[in-house]
């Protein structure tokens, strides 16, 4: 045996000191198949970060590339996340890591313009997935699924939940329940998850069903995150699904000017005069304060834009959220979450996922597509 590489472990201090004793280089985390493992208490994630770290080049290649934005965008779900959050569900990384790693993502998009929201572009104006951490928490949910014992998971789950401290914090359990609970969900029991809709279980769920469970309550966190933002207020009242539909719907040149509308991004005086060198907000069109409301509804200047606006819709305009009427967001019907509520309570799954336009089977990309992205990126 080559002593260099040769390491040892053990789950107990007094077993640790005793290999100490001996000669042994004793470990307190370890690589295994691709994995990072912690054998101790201890927090630790340094082969995670290592990963992480290395796609710090992958950026500027992506952003000097030709390929259009939703290549790119595509690149990012299938190549970037799997090379930099392989085996991501062993462990946990903080906040400011995911935060790194959407501020990346924004640049080699060229998407990172002042007042942009990286969560709100990367996690609602595109799918979740492709968001870093919506990303994390479906896969890790994932490899419970296709990897965990019914027998070990669901008890381990619940004393986690209960406060039980003979678990490891650490564990893969334990970042299992955290994941759930980013998503405001709960454990009932040891078999049984709740969300906004009611109670599942986790193993025993669809997999379409349970990413729109996820897609619903992504809305919230992102939502959350932003709420410091005057202009996203009531974001979680959005429907991101119908905004993307008709998003798709728009020449190319318009789909980019409309995702820097949904982002947040400055484009008018109010924002834009805190990162330029001029110190006035007024509209460039008139002589009042400018803002994405003022520009939009009241200027004189576009008055010809509003020309076909019926009455009833302008006589609605103040009262809706500013996310709605200044950034372009659809809003979600009030109907929405007791109408599927009911659906799930009535109805069998395969018709469930038929009103949602899902199927009960997972569509394979095209290796075309794959061959292109990873020509790009190389």
């Amino acid at each position: 045996m080559d002593q260099k590489k040769t390491f040892v472990w053990s789950t107990s201090s007094q077993g640790r000191q005793c290999l100490r004793d001996q000669g042994f280089t004793v470990v307190d985390s370890c690589r295994m198949l691709g994995a990072h493992v912690q054998t101790t208490r201890k927090h630790t994630n340094a082969t995670q970060m290592v990963r992480i770290h290395a796609l710090q080049s992958m950026w500027p290649k992506l952003k000097l590339s030709a390929s259009p934005y939703e290549l790119k965008i595509r690149a990012i779900r299938v190549a970037a996340w799997p090379k930099g959050l392989h085996a991501i569900a062993s462990t946990t990384v903080s906040l400011q890591t995911f935060s790194n790693l959407r501020s990346g993502a924004m640049k080699g998009l060229a998407a990172d313009g002042s007042g942009c929201n990286a969560m709100v572009h990367l996690g609602m104006v595109e799918r979740p997935a492709t968001d870093l951490h919506f990303w994390t928490v479906l896969h890790t949910l994932r490899m419970v699924r296709d990897c965990g014992v019914p027998e070990v998971v669901h008890p381990a789950l619940w004393e986690l939940a209960r406060g039980n401290q003979e678990y490891a914090t650490n564990g893969i359990s334990a970042t299992l329940l955290t994941r759930l609970q980013l998503l405001g969900w709960h454990i009932l029991s040891p078999t049984l998850v709740v969300d906004d809709f009611g109670s599942f279980s986790l193993l025993a769920i669809c997999l379409a069903e349970l990413q729109w469970r996820m897609e619903w309550a992504w809305v919230k966190v992102v939502a959350a995150h932003v709420s410091h933002r005057p202009g996203f207020a009531a974001l979680e009242c959005v429907d991101p699904v119908r905004t993307r539909q008709w998003l798709a719907k728009l020449p190319l040149d318009d789909r980019a000017a409309y995702r820097k509308l949904l982002n947040g991004a400055h484009i008018t005086q109010d924002g834009k005069h805190y990162c330029q060198e001029s110190d006035s907000d007024l509209c460039p069109f008139c002589e009042c304060s400018d803002s994405r409301f003022h520009r939009f509804w009241v200027c004189d200047g576009f008055d010809d834009c509003r020309v076909g606006v019926p009455a009833h819709v302008m006589a609605l305009v103040p009262r809706l959220p500013e996310c709605v009427t200044c950034y372009g967001w659809s809003l979600r019907p009030t109907t929405y979450h007791e109408w599927y509520t009911h659906i799930l309570m009535h109805c069998p799954p395969k018709m469930f996922l038929s009103c949602l336009g899902l199927s009960w089977g997972v569509s394979m990309s095209s290796l075309m597509a794959h061959v292109a992205i990873l020509a790009m990126l190389t």
